[in-house]
């Protein structure tokens, strides 16, 4: 049976078909435990597990293994010199939530994948006076690979063999007549670099390593969750979050260059932004979205799927369970996948006598939490909360939210129109975006709510034009599925075009 619920499809253009329905476990009431959306189409970013098994799909030889995961890398991670926390070693991070690296890390990260992977001989990082990369080894010799750079060229015109640098070194034409020659890889040096560089053999061999935070996404939603991933910034980067200093957030500062790389350049072309910061065409930059906690108070499922003591809801809102004795409602988002870089918590408040308490605290964890507000006055007043001000800090990846309240007659006192904003930085490549034609569109979780109801949103434009410089239809596409056990398939129908649709958003609800 097809449970879609279609806000703008039409039949030619999109269509919900379930692929199957398999119970999976008794879910747990109140809890969605590691929630994944991903395509037959895309990467599957949620576990180092997934990415190699995606990557190295129908790749049978190591040459053709090298080049898939150098296309990865090329396509997750663009040269910003930004700061990355401590992250910057860290594959699951980088791809995932930030998309942006230097050359280092670049070469680390792969490195590491590649030895994950077990299916090279070795992965080394190495350098030559100022700049670092990485070299596989497969069929019993070395090949070197720079995806910060765009770099890697064919010893032979029938492409069988890609060169290292002992052999570079030894014959620099191998470098300097690539292109020439044809013996470049796709969009070779695309941002202008010196092939020269590469010609002066190795300098040392770095003993780099990195851990991958493999739990980064094994997250869980409960009643009133959403999380929104959209592909343009949909807010002004904070003050610590500009890396180029002008303004905006993360962006590849060589901007209309990623033109020449045409690899990679279907992927990004749809997101196309003029004039951003220094450049006058951004096609990687970075994307934001919204972790959002809005429960429905016209019942008690919100209580049940919170810590609460001496709490009960009625009439819309939160209350004290008994006259003159405090209770509290703690809501601890535990792991937000995603960088969360604002946040914003509104509601209203009633006080109904002096004497009364209404305080909310919050912090990113339950044992750091700190005051926000505190009703002073009797009667209504409207809570607007920047969290950032005091209560979260940069490199935010939880937030809880305490709420006290203490009333003389609870029935005069409470919290409702609770709502929990929360902006994050992510990579947009990293998602499960929609490619022309049939997507297959995979939900599936470990747990899932019994009472509660999964809604995944995706929302896109259709290529207008279809050749140079694409258009796309003024209205968006929307396709809301109803998600009714786990796993869960079904298709979205996109037109058969060369340029790929331009995605506006994907949304996960939990109610």
């Amino acid at each position: 049976m097809d449970r879609s619920i279609r806000e703008r499809t039409p039949a030619s253009i999109a269509s919900a078909l379930l692929v199957g329905l398999l119970a999976g476990m008794p879910p747990a009431a109140g809890a969605v435990v590691e929630p994944k959306v991903t395509s037959d189409r895309t990467i599957d970013t949620y576990s180092v597990e997934g990415i190699i098994r995606d990557i190295f799909k129908g790749k049978n030889t190591p040459q053709e293994k090298a080049i898939a995961l150098f296309d990865f890398q090329r396509r997750m991670v663009y040269h910003v010199n930004a700061d990355m926390y401590g992250d910057n070693r860290d594959f699951m991070k980088c791809y995932n939530v930030y998309g942006h690296n230097l050359c280092g890390s670049q070469a680390t990260t792969a490195v590491e994948l590649a030895r994950l992977a077990g299916c090279f001989e070795d992965a080394r990082v190495v350098c030559v006076p100022g700049h670092t990369f990485y070299e596989l080894k497969y069929d019993g010799k070395w090949h070197t690979f720079d995806t910060m750079m765009n770099f890697y060229v064919f010893r032979d015109k029938e492409k069988t063999d890609i060169a290292n640098l002992d052999e570079i070194k030894e014959n620099p034409d191998i470098v300097l007549k690539a292109v020439e020659e044809g013996r470049a890889c796709p969009g070779f040096l695309h941002c202008g670099d010196d092939p020269k560089l590469f010609t002066k053999g190795r300098q040392s061999v770095l003993n780099y390593t990195c851990k991958p935070s493999e739990d980064l996404m094994k997250y869980k939603m409960v009643r009133g969750e959403s999380w929104t991933r959209h592909y343009f910034p949909q807010f002004e980067a904070p003050s610590w979050c500009r890396p180029l200093k002008d303004g905006v957030g993360p962006y590849h500062g060589c901007g209309g260059r990623d033109d020449k790389d045409p690899v990679g350049f279907p992927w990004w072309e749809p997101y196309l932004i003029k004039k951003y910061g220094k450049v006058s065409r951004s096609y990687r930059h970075w994307a934001t979205g919204f972790w959002e906690y809005a429960p429905d108070l016209s019942g008690d499922a919100a209580i049940k799927d919170v810590q609460s003591n001496g709490i009960t809801v009625s009439g819309g809102a939160i209350r004290a369970a008994e006259a003159g004795k405090p209770g509290d409602f703690l809501y601890d988002l535990a792991r937000c996948p995603w960088l969360i870089v604002n946040g914003k918590l509104t509601a209203k408040v009633t006080k109904g006598a002096a004497g009364d308490v209404v305080r909310i605290s919050a912090g990113p964890t339950p044992q750091q939490l700190k005051e926000v507000w505190v009703a002073k006055d009797v009667g209504a007043a409207a809570v607007d909360v920047d969290l950032f001000a005091g209560a979260l800090q940069k490199k935010a990846w939880n937030c809880a939210i305490k709420i006290e309240i203490k009333a003389a007659d609870p029935a005069q006192t409470g919290v409702s129109d609770l709502c929990v904003k929360l902006g994050f930085m992510h990579n947009y490549p990293a998602s499960p975006m929609l490619l022309p034609g049939t997507n297959k569109i995979r939900f599936e979780c470990k747990d899932g709510p019994k009472d509660a109801k999964l809604f995944l949103t995706y929302s896109w434009f259709d290529v207008e034009k279809d050749e140079g410089q694409p258009t796309y239809k003024a209205e968006a596409n929307k396709h809301v599925q109803e998600i009714t056990t786990s796993p869960f398939e079904y298709v979205i129908k996109t037109p058969e075009t060369k340029k790929f649709p331009k995605m506006e958003f994907i949304r996960l609800e939990c109610r």
